[in-house]
């Protein structure tokens, strides 16, 4: 996996607006980077004979944007994928598609997919990854964040199965992985036996964060509030056991372990009361995919009701299956669209600090702050009677972009360039 990258050990970055998403907006400072990390910050930063000075005139300088749910390996399904009249047959096309996928068409779709993460400004992803094949290739880009291995196994023998390849490959490629955590994870309630779905959920640690599907659909919602519908017929002609009716998608997980501490529930589109209160109770962190959500049809999406309880709320793109992009932009402007009460710095918030924290490497970025990694993107000015946090969400893409102190986009001309 190639990516062209300009090596510049150190570099003074000049804007005339820097969001550092750990204090106030900083007017007409400077950014100085050494090797990858962030190392001075602020009005008056001189450069040092070492440093290429780059001017980001008429561009806010701010964090790279964090995509705390994605499927990379499902790259490949681009424009594939029709809008669907039921989740499972949806799920039966991806179960076809992933039998069919080689380590190569993976890796050819995983090409497209970085370039459009580096146009949105991506520098993290916390990548759920169902094909282990793409793994050597997803190590070699620049991204930082998580790879957790999904565990799909309905019966407890193809779990268990899942769960020996899934560790062989944490033990060969961790190694390897400087900017990338591995760990394991179950896909979801509906995809894995409740034996191995009852282990996973207890590996939680600082280490190992549980992020799994949680209440997607109304057939998820049906599925395990009245054992019933066509997502359960799905997963229990799959092997999973009959069980009995349940409150909620949620209230299945807490039977069968609880739900992890500081847990990434992804989607959670279904949701009632008491389901809030276990979320609230167990500091998960719900992770909302606006292309997705929209792709299925779901109900309008429960943003007030998570923040209201004091939820953390992140944001994803999910797959090329199920989005017509991964273009984390897109994602914000739709939350713009269909939440025009929250502010932008909110909405930014979801992309950037509260995806580094839900991943747990807000040691390490998501905020400008000296020691954090030097991840860092350009958005352009579209109209200056706009604040810098509303001018960054009426960005399509963005024309410059670092990740660990190495530049991997650069399209401005002149006094921008190195």
């Amino acid at each position: 996996m190639t990516t062209i990258i300009y090596t510049t050990p150190t570099m003074l970055l000049k804007s005339p607006q820097i969001i550092t998403m750990a204090g106030d907006v900083i007017l007409n400072g400077a950014v100085r980077t050494e090797g990858d990390q962030i190392v001075e910050i602020g009005v008056g930063v001189k450069a040092t004979k070492a440093d290429a000075t780059i001017k980001l005139e008429d561009c806010i300088l701010l964090p790279g944007l964090v995509n705390t749910h994605s499927h990379l390996d499902l790259s490949c399904l681009a424009g594939k994928m029709a809008p669907p009249t039921s989740f499972a047959d949806w799920v039966r096309q991806v179960i076809a598609a992933r039998t069919e996928a080689t380590d190569m068409t993976v890796a050819d779709g995983l090409r497209e997919a970085l370039q459009q993460c580096y146009r949105s400004g991506i520098t993290c992803v916390g990548d759920h990854v169902g094909h282990l094949g793409i793994l050597p290739f997803l190590l070699q880009t620049p991204l930082k964040g998580r790879a957790f291995l999904e565990i799909v196994g309905p019966t407890e023998e193809r779990g268990r199965a899942a769960i020996a390849r899934a560790t062989e490959a944490i033990r060969l490629y961790t190694p390897s992985a400087k900017r990338m955590r591995l760990s394991m994870t179950p896909h979801a309630a509906y995809s894995v036996h409740p034996i191995i779905l009852r282990e996973l959920l207890r590996k939680s640690s600082s280490d190992d964060i549980v992020s799994i599907h949680c209440a997607e659909s109304a057939e998820e919602w049906e599925c395990f509030s009245r054992a019933a519908g066509p997502l359960y017929d799905l997963a229990t002609s799959r092997g999973l056991p009959n069980f009995k009716s349940m409150r909620s998608p949620t209230a299945y997980l807490a039977q069968h372990g609880s739900i992890p501490n500081a847990a990434l529930l992804i989607h959670c589109n279904y949701v009632d009361n008491t389901d809030l209160a276990a979320i609230k109770a167990a500091g998960a962190t719900i992770v909302h995919c606006p292309q997705s959500h929209r792709f299925f049809g779901a109900a309008p999406f429960p943003m007030d009701r998570f923040l209201e309880t004091g939820i953390a709320m992140a944001l994803g793109t999910d797959s090329l299956a199920s989005a017509a992009s991964l273009n984390m932009l897109t994602e914000m402007q739709m939350v713009k669209e269909a939440h025009p009460e929250l502010s932008a710095q909110t909405i930014l918030a979801m992309a950037t600090t509260n995806g580094a924290a839900a991943l747990r490497m807000a040691d390490r970025c998501g905020a400008i702050v000296p020691g954090l990694a030097a991840d860092l993107i350009a958005a352009r000015i579209v109209d200056t009677a706009l604040d810098p946090y509303e001018n960054v969400l009426r960005n399509t893409e963005v024309p410059f972009v670092v990740m660990g102190g190495r530049i991997v986009r650069n399209v401005l001309k002149g006094e921008h360039g190195i």
